[in-house]
């Protein structure tokens, strides 16, 4: 939650639904329950530096966060 207060960029390794592992730069936006296809899931919205988008991923998907730099 600090990161999202203070817009840090954070360095992501996330498993992919393929279950390609993929290392992104991201802006975390907020943190809570998500439903997608009709099942919640927790989910994590950023900005994606990668895909110049904001994105949605699924927190149980993430491997590894630690500090970015901008």
């Amino acid at each position: 939650e600090a990161a999202i207060q203070k817009g840090d960029v954070i360095e992501m390794v996330y498993l992919k639904t393929s279950d390609e592992k993929t290392t992104r730069m991201i802006i975390p936006i907020s943190v809570g329950e998500m439903v997608y296809l009709g099942k919640a899931f927790p989910g994590l919205v950023a900005f994606c530096q990668n895909s110049q988008q904001e994105r949605t991923f699924n927190v149980t998907r993430i491997l590894e966060m630690k500090a970015g730099s901008r």
